[in-house]
């Protein structure tokens, strides 16, 4: 064979793979218990817990638009963190427009005049 042929490539035969049997011997998955499970939620939420499920879908155009795309996440301990919350909460009450950015905002402007 020449230098410059090229040597023919045969395609592969391709593989079957059954799962049959593993799934037919899988044990049924039990029912649901509905009492146990709405239990459990209710004790997590009052434990502090939320859900993940974000019940507000934010448009990532209007973040940009405002110049909002800068992230900041910082550990804190429980009491911290639910202070804050609570805080925050209190002070978007009072006007539905105002974000988190906001109270952010209103605290840098305190410290600042606290001359610190």
């Amino acid at each position: 064979m020449p230098d410059h042929a090229k040597p023919t490539v045969q395609p592969r035969a391709g593989v079957k793979i059954d799962f049959g049997a593993a799934i037919e011997a899988a044990p049924p998955r039990a029912k649901i218990d509905q009492i146990t499970t709405r239990a459990a939620v209710a004790d997590a939420r009052e434990a502090g817990f939320s859900t993940r499920a974000d019940p507000v879908k934010i448009d990532g155009r209007s973040l940009r638009r405002t110049d909002r795309v800068a992230q900041m996440n910082v550990k804190l301990s429980p009491s911290v963190r639910d202070a804050f919350q609570s805080a925050l909460i209190d002070y978007i009450r009072g006007d539905k427009k105002r974000t988190t950015e906001d109270f952010i905002e209103y605290l840098l402007k305190l410290h600042q005049q606290q001359g610190r």
